[in-house]
């Protein structure tokens, strides 16, 4: 015990993570500064393997495409992707295993995606690497109550870099960084971790220890635009926050 704390409440302001918010405004100075605030390159060394896992879930074209609050904007990875080059980070790899849909002429899988949403472009850019994560091997993690597969390149990056997007979820009534991090299991586990019992989602947020979440969200101007349902259980979660 450090002298001069009050055990309990001290102790736990001392060890809180830091938050930074900050609304952008360009690029890539706004998440640059995010960044800043927050200390999000502390610990990170210029030959390390830095993972970012963006937030593309998965594309079904009998809709039309999201501009924006679904897809983790493309603009902001190569923010990010910006920032590491500039400090100097040699190997990044941009990793998502998104939900697979049959399209009507041909599978909109991971690879299709990042096509779609310009992903190619940063790798011509910056010699980043894109990675489908159904394509690579998994690890068996026994947690004692739960086995969970998790991919084997995510658990062996130095650093994860965790960006998904805010948004409301019929089961966990908000989606946070928690959520995008079932993207980097296999189906079979993430079928198993859809489930009622939170303690799967607790082993989930252990495997990566080094991990950095960059959180993108859109303020709703208009939410009666929203199903009634889904706006009254968006409202209440940030009541209770």
């Amino acid at each position: 015990m450090l002298a001069g704390l009050t055990p309990g409440r001290d102790w736990v302001q001392m060890n809180r993570p830091v938050v930074a918010i900050k609304r952008y405004i360009g690029s890539p100075d706004s998440l640059k500064e995010a960044v800043s605030l927050c200390d999000g390159l502390e610990g990170i060394k210029r030959n390390d393997h830095i993972i970012i896992k963006p937030n593309l879930v998965g594309w079904d074209n009998r809709y039309p495409m999201p501009l924006y609050g679904v897809f983790t904007t493309t603009r902001l990875v190569e923010d990010m992707v910006i920032i590491l080059k500039d400090y100097g980070v040699k190997r990044v790899t941009i990793a998502e295993g998104s939900v697979y849909i049959k399209g009507k002429d041909q599978p909109l899988n991971t690879h299709k995606i990042f096509q779609m949403l310009g992903y190619p472009l940063l790798t011509q850019r910056y010699g980043i690497e894109l990675m489908d994560i159904h394509e690579e091997p998994f690890n068996e993690v026994n947690f004692g109550e739960a086995c969970i597969q998790i991919s084997r390149p995510v658990m062996g990056a130095d650093f994860f870099i965790n960006m998904p997007v805010l948004k409301t979820h019929n089961q966990t009534i908000l989606s946070l960084g928690l959520k995008n991090l079932k993207g980097c299991i296999s189906t079979k586990s993430r079928k198993f971790s859809h489930s009622p019992d939170n303690r799967i989602d607790y082993y989930l947020s252990l495997f990566v220890e080094k991990i950095r979440v960059f959180q993108q969200f859109y303020r709703l101007k208009n939410i009666q635009k929203f199903p009634l349902n889904c706006s009254i259980k968006f409202c209440k979660c940030l009541l209770n926050l």
